[in-house]
């Protein structure tokens, strides 16, 4: 299972942050074009092994909670585009249980993972299903997309086994920079279908601070 797999179910940007600010400024680009173009054994740090570390410890973590935004791009009609977007707010405690709270222009949905069973609650329509699912938040995240077709968002923040399944197959260091009052190395990872940008805390415990990733 790859990472893009483990992207089910989004199809814009997802920004994932707290409260995370970028400030324009006519040297920006430039400093972080030429941090980029810095080699592993300058930076002092490779990036894929880097993510993957993170990943690891993600993995590891028995309790942890995470805000998202989703935007999606639609064409409307050949006339303009339409930007839709949805606000997430995800509780996960290992090894079976999620909440996952989605607002927004078109979805409003909760999703709860509790032992056996999965129970998806849409608001606007006031409708409930009840989904029996086996295992922890691992298999039951399998379960649902592969036999029930229901593509749950976000999975790859998820998954316990994300960074077994990482292929990137370049990555770039843009230097250190703080989110949330913690220095963060800043790695971004091109690819075909994705662009991934993440922020991961320095020291020993590398916790992805926050993260973009883009469907192109």
């Amino acid at each position: 299972m790859y990472m893009y797999k483990k992207l089910l179910g989004v199809t814009g940007a997802v920004l994932l942050s707290t409260s995370m600010s970028l400030c324009a400024a006519e040297d920006v680009t430039a400093a972080v074009t030429q941090s980029g173009q810095k080699t592993e054994s300058e930076a002092g740090i490779s990036p894929i092994e880097l993510v993957k570390k993170s990943y690891a410890f993600l993995g590891s973590l028995k309790h942890y909670s995470f805000k998202a935004t989703i935007v999606n791009e639609d064409e409307y009609a050949n006339h303009m585009m339409l930007y839709l977007t949805h606000n997430y707010s995800v509780e996960l405690q290992r090894p079976d249980k999620v909440r996952m709270q989605v607002r927004g222009d078109v979805d409003n949905r909760d999703t709860i993972m509790n032992n056996d069973k999965v129970s998806i609650y849409e608001i606007a329509d006031n409708k409930y299903a009840q989904i029996p699912v086996d295992g922890d938040i691992d298999d039951a995240l399998d379960t649902l997309s592969e036999d029930y077709g229901y593509a749950v968002p976000l999975t790859q923040l998820l998954y316990s086994d994300t960074a077994e399944d990482l292929d990137f197959d370049k990555g770039f260091y843009f230097g250190t920079v703080t989110v949330d009052g913690k220095p963060c190395y800043y790695v971004g990872f091109p690819g075909k279908e994705w662009d991934i940008q993440l922020w991961i805390e320095k020291g020993d415990r590398p916790l992805i601070r926050s993260a973009a990733f883009v469907d192109k």
